[in-house]
């Protein structure tokens, strides 16, 4: 048998090498589970001593399957972000897992070639596209979307939580200080907030963008070195809860005697202040290589799946601020 110099080695020659038919080579090498195990073993150590690496492009076009999962984060999110690195990191180790790669985008799908797409960071006007995206590819939500596979953070037990937890601390006049976006789990947290507002109590929620500085400006802007009529901050990020106790210090407020101030995350953040924050923790990372998982099983099974929509407990991770 000739052997080409400087390339790697063709099914051809791997057959040729054996003594068996092309056919039988590629079933042992994709499929080992039905050939017989001598056969198996021959193949495979032919193989592995002539460097042979499947022809991923070839196998996709004869199977139809590419093995690349296409990922959308929204432009408006930093791709630096702790949420999504560490969301990325859990998607990346169970989809390598299965063979499977990342085209992670910062726009939405336009037919690019893949198994399947994981959306997250969806806006309200995002979910109808989502629905229609569903009805043709393996799509799997970060969030919850009726009709889609979707896994998301129990946010409204979130900032459930934390908002019970200031006002059994004694608190009596909470505010939130929301995300100025219309994304269902901005929606959810407030409504956790609001769930634990004793009745006749003011529902006072306010909103800027999510990030430290204008969260702090946000605070000067609207009560500058007027006393603050609350007792109690719930922030809808980590982020936020930075910019506010670096307002309230300025205005001579102790964190926690004279106020309490939470956030929600759990990421990283929380420790950037001394004390550091009571925050929510959000489970990121397992629920990156659970939405993997759910989408492999989707891609992979000969029926059709339900979509269903799976709801993940955060925690309260209890530091000083409060």
């Amino acid at each position: 048998m000739s052997k080409r110099c400087g390339s790697f080695p063709t099914l051809k020659e791997i057959a040729e090498e054996t003594g068996y038919s092309m056919m039988t080579v590629s079933r042992a090498l994709n499929h080992p589970e039905l050939v017989q195990e001598t056969t198996r073993d021959t193949i495979l150590s032919a193989a592995r001593e002539r460097k042979y690496y499947p022809n991923s492009v070839a196998r996709a076009l004869s199977s139809g399957k590419t093995s690349i999962i296409y990922v959308y984060i929204p432009q408006d999110y930093a791709a630096t972000n702790p949420f999504f690195m560490q969301i990325v990191a859990g998607l990346g180790e169970t989809l390598g897992e299965y063979s499977y790669s990342m085209l992670i985008k910062r726009s939405w799908y336009e037919g690019e070639v893949c198994d399947g797409i994981v959306l997250m960071g969806l806006r309200e006007n995002d979910i109808l596209k989502a629905q229609n995206l569903a009805e043709s590819k393996n799509v799997i939500v970060f969030g919850h979307v009726d009709k889609i596979d979707s896994i998301d953070v129990n946010n409204f037990e979130g900032m459930r939580l934390l908002t019970s937890h200031v006002l059994k601390r004694g608190r009596k006049h909470p505010m939130l200080l929301s995300i100025d976006e219309k994304r269902p789990f901005v929606h959810d947290r407030e409504c956790g907030f609001l769930s634990e507002l004793p009745l006749g109590a003011e529902k006072d929620i306010y909103r800027c963008a999510n990030e430290v500085e204008t969260a702090y400006n946000f605070m000067v802007k609207t009560f500058g070195n007027n006393p603050l009529p609350y007792d109690a901050i719930c922030c809808a990020s980590d982020d936020m809860a930075l910019g506010v106790i670096r307002y309230c210090r300025d205005q001579g407020l102790r964190v926690p005697e004279d106020i309490s101030i939470g956030g929600f995350d759990g990421l990283g953040k929380e420790q950037l202040s001394l004390p550091n924050i009571t925050t929510i923790h959000q489970p990121i990372y397992e629920i990156g290589k659970a939405l993997a998982k759910r989408l492999v099983t989707q891609i992979t099974s000969t029926t059709h799946l339900v979509p269903t929509c799976e709801f993940v407990a955060p925690k309260i991770k209890k530091g000083g601020t409060t």
